[in-house]
């Protein structure tokens, strides 16, 4: 689970999405037991091309775009 799942067109070096997590944690069961593990804030920065070859539809996150 995470707090915040951002998304942001960049230009620069490449045309593409950054994605960025809030802090959240993960439940992890091992041998020993159950465990909270927790998570850090992360930026990855992602092409177009890198995330159409992967099924990504941009016109799904259109309807979260601000209005101007």
């Amino acid at each position: 689970m995470t707090t915040r799942l951002r998304v942001k067109p960049i230009r620069t070096p490449f045309q593409g999405l950054a994605l960025s997590t809030g802090l959240g944690f993960k439940l992890d069961r091992t041998p020993d037991g159950w465990h909270v593990k927790p998570l850090v804030k992360r930026t990855v920065k992602l092409t177009d091309d890198f995330l159409l070859k992967r099924g990504w539809r941009f016109d799904s996150v259109q309807q979260f775009a601000p209005k101007s």
